[in-house]
């Protein structure tokens, strides 16, 4: 049996824009892939939390996703999706694209050196855009960390050929919420879903 672990931050969580709650299994773009599987021998494990970043220090370590993944036993997964990185780019961290690509680097080489036949699909977020200033996360996020959203796309792209990883550029599928300009809405989320449920099926 294919089994694939969903990991990332609030868009793998299933972060509602609108109010700031979890969607439900069956809207979450993880759930949803989850419940359709269920009887084609596939099956996928959540593991998405709010604020989580792929590689830069927070004061809770279960929101660091290299400490996380660092701790699991990957031996019988045989996939991982992987949706990350965008809240690397929080002011607070003040972050380079350099230090982004080097983080992004590590944490991939911790993947494979963990289990090194696994089957990664990089979800390459969408930009950031100036929107964000509108909302709740321009206490995150500033003009800065748009600029540097633009640059991202091109570094999961180089990463992903350094270890032979697949990629899509979520922006080519799903449009973020116009309400705080960070997460996808439901319409979004089933988009994303679609999309990776004819991708383990073709």
């Amino acid at each position: 049996m294919k089994k694939i672990l969903c990991f990332g931050d609030s868009n793998v969580f299933g972060f509602n824009p609108i109010n700031g709650l979890r969607f439900a299994k069956n809207i979450r773009f993880s759930g949803i892939l989850s419940e359709y599987f269920l009887d084609k021998h596939i099956e996928i494990f959540e593991n998405g939390m709010n604020n989580r970043t792929c590689f830069s220090l927070n004061q809770d370590e279960n929101l660091v996703g290299k400490f996380v993944l660092n701790k699991m036993n990957l031996i019988d997964y045989t996939d991982i999706i992987l949706c990350l990185g965008i809240n690397d780019l929080q002011f607070q961290y003040n972050n380079s694209l350099e230090d982004f690509k080097n983080g992004l680097d590590e944490f991939v080489d911790l993947i494979m050196k963990k289990k090194n036949d696994i089957n990664i699909l990089f979800l390459i977020p969408n930009e950031i855009n100036n929107n964000i200033l509108n909302t709740f996360f321009k206490n995150l996020f500033n003009e800065s960390s748009i600029e540097k959203s633009k640059s991202i796309a091109e570094i999961y792209k180089t990463i992903s050929e350094k270890y032979n990883c697949k990629y899509v550029e979520l922006s080519k599928i799903a449009q973020i919420s116009n309400i705080d300009s960070l997460h996808y809405d439901e319409e979004n989320h089933k988009k994303i879903a679609k999309y990776l449920i004819d991708y383990y099926l073709k």
